[in-house]
């Protein structure tokens, strides 16, 4: 038995940019046939006290690298519109945090759980 559930989703939005508060982010909506959930929102950059200023952090980048691969695309613009599983820790029910993506059996991609690009948080 796996320690993940997995449910179909398509991806049906997504947006990496600088959020309001100048945090650069990446997020995806997944509809998952009438009910939607969103998932990313790790920041992909960092303060630092000596520049007074974020920057880019190569976990972010990772992150981003990673979700490209997963879902077997090769630029953020086609990431729309593909379908895959999102993963969920056994146990937490429908509307428990995805923990990562897997693609299809049927196309190019392979499984990314999110803590991956992020190892030391």
């Amino acid at each position: 038995m796996s320690e993940y559930e997995r449910e179909l989703g398509k991806i049906v939005e997504t947006y990496l940019g600088v959020e309001d508060h100048g945090i650069l982010t990446a997020t995806l909506g997944i509809d998952f046939g009438g009910a939607q959930q969103g998932i990313g929102g790790y920041f992909l950059d960092a303060y630092d006290a000596t520049r007074e200023s974020r920057h880019g952090t190569a976990e972010g980048m990772e992150f981003v690298r990673r979700l490209l691969k997963a879902c077997g695309v090769e630029s953020w613009e086609r990431l729309r519109g593909r379908t895959v599983y999102v993963l969920r820790k056994q146990g937490e029910g429908r509307w428990g945090a995805i923990v990562g993506i897997e693609n299809l059996p049927t196309e190019s991609g392979e499984r990314f759980l999110f803590e991956e690009a992020f190892p030391r948080r």
